[in-house]
């Protein structure tokens, strides 16, 4: 419900904008051109993505394991961006790769329990920036990308490794705070859906408390019959540093 809200509000600012940069408002410039203003930025926050199944599965082990482990939380997401703003514009493109890593660990009865889900993803994006001044630009951007999530369970019986990957879609807005001319810092917040209903097995070995079938490489991980899902779906919250030339 609230990608729904999202999408519909940057929809309406965009058509907004362009039914109003079409009666002659806003920026004084005409025409577009394939140049323009270039961008690289790296940066890092955190990431919303409720691993249900994976927290399922750690409340099974705890339980029968008689385990301390805690679920797993918000998780790190790092991340470099190349974009150019067209001249005479508002609009602008942005190309994204991200690296989010989610992990819990601790002691399982006689030994140790690791859980750890490390996802990779990469968005192309379109960017409005409707409104600016020399020292501040809000911009809104949107974007479909492919994101691939590779796990790790390991328990003192045994281990598992596994992947899955999907296609999603990202919307969001933020602010760029620029200190001269050629280098801004960002804060943003972006929502991401990305659920990965699926992962195979890589490797594994003896028995997972908590996984009901999945133990041969190629084979669905899942729990209690069902494939044991992941997911890079979430709110961001971004923080960058941006060059421009």
């Amino acid at each position: 419900m609230n990608f729904r809200l999202l999408a519909f509000l940057i929809v309406t600012v965009v058509i907004t904008s362009q039914s109003f940069a079409q009666r002659g408002g806003g920026s004084s410039r005409r025409g577009v051109s394939l140049s323009g203003e270039h961008s690289l930025s790296v940066g890092f926050g955190l990431i919303t993505a409720e691993q249900n199944n994976m927290d399922d599965t750690i409340d099974s082990a705890n339980a029968s394991l008689v385990g301390t482990v805690k679920n797993l939380e918000s998780g790190l997401e790092y991340f470099a961006q190349y974009s150019i703003r067209f001249d005479g514009s508002w609009w602008g493109i942005a190309l994204r790769p991200s690296w989010m890593n989610q992990k819990t660990d601790g002691n399982c009865g006689a030994g140790k329990c690791k859980y750890e889900l490390d996802g990779f993803s990469i968005f192309p994006m379109i960017r409005m920036i409707p409104l600016e001044n020399e020292l501040i630009k809000l911009f809104f951007q949107l974007g479909l990308g492919y994101g691939t999530m590779k796990g790790e369970i390991s328990q003192p019986a045994g281990n598992v490794k596994f992947e899955g990957s999907a296609f999603g879609v990202m919307g969001g807005l933020g602010v760029d705070f620029c200190l001269s001319e050629s280098h801004c810092i960002t804060v943003e917040g972006n929502l991401r859906y990305l659920p990965i209903e699926r992962n195979l097995v890589k490797s594994g070995s003896g028995t997972i408390s908590g996984i009901s079938g999945g133990s041969a490489p190629g084979e669905e991980l899942e729990r209690n019959s069902r494939d044991l899902s992941t997911t890079m779906s979430g709110l961001q919250g971004l923080v960058s540093y941006m060059v421009l030339f």
